[in-house]
């Protein structure tokens, strides 16, 4: 979307099934978009030309319902169960670092090397990603509701 006048948005360049069937979120390092895709998993999409932009690669093949990039380091809640860590330093190749087991997952962040799942109504789990091919868990966080999102703001963990 071209949103230079803001009360007159309008439609630049998309990508279209069968390249993205259900997608749920977006993370962006220069002009590769990853969307997570609820069916096909994560794509990669280059949109340096916003008129015409193009799918890199396959898609990973797990579904995924959310996920949250920090410097090449992207965090991917699978949708079936798990956490997904991959280095996207080549974004047109990611590479697979881990995958640390969980419930369904329906939202995840991260802060410097402290990654979140958060688990609907079974809270968030606090996942210790200093080494990002062996994560361990840190704790469980208890939630009130159904924990679906977060985001840090300072030392302030805000969850929906």
């Amino acid at each position: 979307m071209d949103v230079t006048a803001p009360s007159l948005p309008f439609m630049r360049g998309s990508v279209d099934y069968p390249f993205g069937q259900d997608p749920r979120a977006l993370a962006v390092r220069d002009t590769i978009a990853f969307v997570a895709d609820a069916v096909l998993g994560v794509l990669s999409v280059r949109f340096g030309d916003p008129d015409a932009p193009s799918v890199l690669g396959a898609a990973s093949g797990s579904g995924a319902r959310d996920l949250d990039l920090l410097g090449t380091l992207l965090l991917v809640g699978l949708g079936g169960g798990g956490v997904q860590l991959v280095d996207v330093f080549n974004p047109t190749s990611p590479s697979l670092r881990s995958t640390w087991p969980t419930p369904p997952t329906f939202g995840v962040a991260q802060l410097g090397e402290t990654g979140l799942a958060l688990l609907g109504e079974g809270g968030a789990l606090a996942i210790d990603m200093r080494d990002p091919d062996a994560p361990r868990t840190r704790g469980l966080i208890a939630v009130p509701g159904f924990a679906r999102d977060a985001a840090w703001v300072g030392d302030t963990l805000l969850v929906a």
